[in-house]
């Protein structure tokens, strides 16, 4: 049997395979990644999960915080006066949304999360906030409001798609 053809192209290609995997897997895992942090983000910003609503006692400390008059009878009073919270769930003053954060390990590995580094004024590490936030507290006091379980499912085939592409462009197919 005698095999015609470009050999030395072949060559090349095979040789030079692995180098373009990492290559596109690494691209394929930062779109991956950045996309899951969008994701969640965006749930949390347009609140469209099924989530319990906020207790109403919650909910109304969260409004009363909005207001001026609240504000300058606290400030008039002595005591500290608490930013205005937002009347979002998830969302208070913003910090755990901001802390949401996603980093390139390598070609084939990745995070996304809360950085563990961010905490709140008092010391408290906000990825706990949102550890309770996802799964909620024992006593039942604070429900599960997950967020990022249903945006992983949301985005799985649009991961698998983006990682196919990039092994066929590692490949020339």
């Amino acid at each position: 049997m005698t095999l015609t053809g470009d050999w030395n192209k072949v060559t090349d290609r095979l040789g030079n395979i692995g180098r373009r995997i990492r290559e596109s897997c690494g691209d394929a895992m930062s779109e991956s990644i950045a996309l899951v942090e969008k994701t969640v983000v965006k749930h949390i910003d347009d609140q469209d999960l099924p989530w319990p609503p906020l207790s109403e006692k919650y909910a109304r400390y969260k409004e009363r915080t909005r207001s001026g008059k609240w504000r300058r009878k606290r400030r008039k009073a002595g005591l500290s006066s608490p930013r205005r919270l937002s009347e979002k769930m998830l969302i208070a003053t913003g910090a755990y949304r901001n802390a949401i954060t996603s980093h390139k390990i390598g070609p084939f590995e990745g995070e996304v999360g809360v950085s563990r580094q961010e905490a709140y004024s008092g010391g408290e590490k906000i990825a706990n906030i949102g550890q309770i936030m996802e799964e909620g507290t024992r006593d039942g006091r604070i429900p599960a409001r997950p967020h990022w379980e249903p945006s992983a499912e949301e985005v799985e085939g649009k991961v698998e798609k983006i990682f196919e592409k990039a092994l066929a462009e590692a490949f020339g197919v």
